[in-house]
Parts: C-alpha cells; sequence; structure tokens
C-alpha cells in the first residue's frame, strides 16, 4: 500500500498560557481548554485504493481531536475509510492490516468524527475505496485541550 502525506503545522502561541494556576484572580481554577487548528480546508487527491496520511501531531495531555472530511469530486462521490489513528498502530494502518483507531469511518463520503484521546501522537489515515477514479476531498481537524 503506497503512502501519501502532508504535514502539519500547529500554532502553539496559546500553550504559554497553560502554565500556571490557570486564572488571574489567585484560584486554583483550571485554564479553560484551548482548540488548536490541524487543517483548514486542505485540499488533497489520492489514488484509488491508496492510504493518505494527514500528520503527524501530538497531544501533551488528555483531548478531543475533531475531523471533517468533504468529498470534492464533480463527477460522482468518493469514498473512503477515515480514523485517527495512535503513532502504536501506525505500522498496521501502512502495511494494510488491521489497526485500532478512534471516530473510524467506513465506505463513507463527506463524514465528521470526534473521539477523546489520551496524551500521545497520532495521524489521520484514509483509505480511497474507489475502484477506478482518485479521491478528492479537503481536511478540515482540530484538537482541543
Amino acid at each position: 500500500m503506497r503512502r501519501f502525506q502532508f504535514g502539519v503545522l500547529v500554532s502553539m502561541l496559546g500553550l504559554a498560557a497553560c502554565g500556571g494556576n490557570g486564572s488571574n484572580d489567585g484560584t486554583n481554577n483550571p485554564a479553560a481548554p484551548m482548540t488548536y487548528t490541524l487543517w483548514q480546508n486542505q485540499a488533497g487527491t489520492m489514488p484509488a485504493a491508496r492510504a493518505f496520511e494527514a500528520g503527524p501531531f501530538s497531544l501533551p495531555t488528555t483531548g478531543t481531536v475533531t475531523y471533517t472530511i468533504t468529498n470534492r469530486s464533480s463527477t460522482s462521490p468518493d469514498h473512503w475509510d477515515i480514523s485517527i489513528i495512535p503513532a502504536s498502530e501506525l505500522s498496521f494502518f501502512e502495511n494494510g492490516q488491521s489497526y485500532r483507531g478512534y471516530a473510524p469511518f467506513a465506505n463513507v463520503s463527506t463524514q465528521s468524527g470526534s473521539a477523546s484521546v489520551p496524551a500521545g501522537s497520532y495521524t489521520i489515515g484514509i483509505v480511497c475505496r474507489n475502484i477506478l477514479e482518485d479521491c478528492q476531498f479537503s481536511l478540515d481537524g482540530t484538537m482541543t485541550y
């Protein structure tokens, strides 16, 4: 299975605000979770029956990862499998084997998914289920912690 990737640029400017007690009033109230954009309308194309990886990205603590994949095909709906894949399962995904992921969906077109995941490194794994035509999509994703 051939692998295609695009990188993730995550702005971590807000991380400095995560230290301390989380408030300005001298209490020990925890800081409100911050949301970071992983991808925003990131266009992608992958050959039929091939895999694509969006990432990797890391969460320093338990958080929520949310994604939306949107069909961009102008001829017919494209179909894919999609999941949030932990680094420990990535080699299984890359070799076309069974793997465990979060918020998995099989043989879907436009789809949103969200899951609470533990601290660690992840990627969004996408497998194009088209037989002949390339899959064309756009990907949005955030992580909140």
